[in-house]
């Protein structure tokens, strides 16, 4: 019993610490987009931009809308999908396993 628990921690730091360097690598790859498309829109006239925004926080929304909205004038609107259908969700999950 104790060598399985002490497993289970030793997995569950494998965990957090694998976790903490996506979530990191994340977070580097938002900004990037962030500042990207930024200069996109002012340096080469870009129009229009999408961002994939599955999983995404109110937060990283309040700070797009900051950023788009308030601070340079940009229209910005959110797109939400809802799906409760078993089959299709099962059909994805397997699409992308």
């Amino acid at each position: 019993m104790i060598a399985h628990v002490l497993k289970a921690k030793k997995n569950r730091k494998k965990f957090k610490k694998a976790f903490a360097n996506a979530w990191t690598e994340f977070v580097r790859s938002f900004h990037a987009w962030f500042f990207s498309t930024f200069r996109w829109f002012r340096e080469d006239d870009g129009e229009v931009a999408v961002f994939d925004a599955t999983n995404t926080t109110r937060k990283r929304r309040r700070l797009l809308y900051d950023r788009m909205v308030v601070d340079n004038g940009y229209s910005l609107f959110f797109v939400e999908s809802i799906c409760n259908n078993k089959d299709i969700i099962e059909n994805n999950i397997k699409e992308v396993s």
